[in-house]
């Protein structure tokens, strides 16, 4: 009996410990801007061809992260200025939005001319959301670890640096 309230306790510690990871809050926070990501870059292919809706979706799932991010990921104390936070996420952010878009684009092309996705009957707009998603997943390990050590960094360390040099 002991044994099972031992693993229960460190099954719900270990629970507990991953909702506060920082890690997984901004897991949470990318799924949600993913979410927007997708659903905007269906709409946008209403007007514009495949690569310009996902650059436009990603744009829009952009605002979405900084906001939840800024809110509830990163703390304030550690960047202090909201402005250059904004300014230092949208820099990772083009470098996401690259990623992002070549990596979709690169994915469209290898499904379409992969001879089992013809043979399996998977539709276009299918072969879009597969390469969209492979783009979304590239770029957010990218973006994570350029918000976790450039964007929501402390932005006075560079001026005690050079006081300090």
């Amino acid at each position: 009996m002991y044994f099972v309230q031992n693993l229960l306790l460190r099954l719900f510690m270990f629970i507990a410990n991953l909702f506060h990871s920082q890690f997984l809050r901004y897991f949470c926070s990318a799924f949600v801007a993913m979410c927007v990501n997708l659903a905007s870059r269906i709409f946008y292919e209403l007007f514009f061809g495949f690569g310009v809706s996902v650059a436009l979706g990603y744009v829009s799932g952009h605002f979405v992260n900084f906001a939840i991010s800024q809110k509830y990921i990163f703390p304030k104390e550690a960047y202090k200025s909201t402005k250059i936070a904004f300014v230092r996420f949208s820099l990772v952010a083009c470098v996401g939005l690259f990623v992002q878009t070549g990596i979709a684009i690169f994915v469209l092309k290898i499904l379409q001319g992969a001879s089992l996705v013809s043979e399996m009957g998977i539709s276009l707009e299918w072969q879009k959301l597969i390469a969209h998603i492979c783009g979304i997943g590239f770029s957010f390990v990218c973006n994570f670890l350029g918000h976790k050590f450039f964007s929501f960094r402390d932005t006075n360390l560079l001026k005690r640096r050079s006081k300090n040099g």
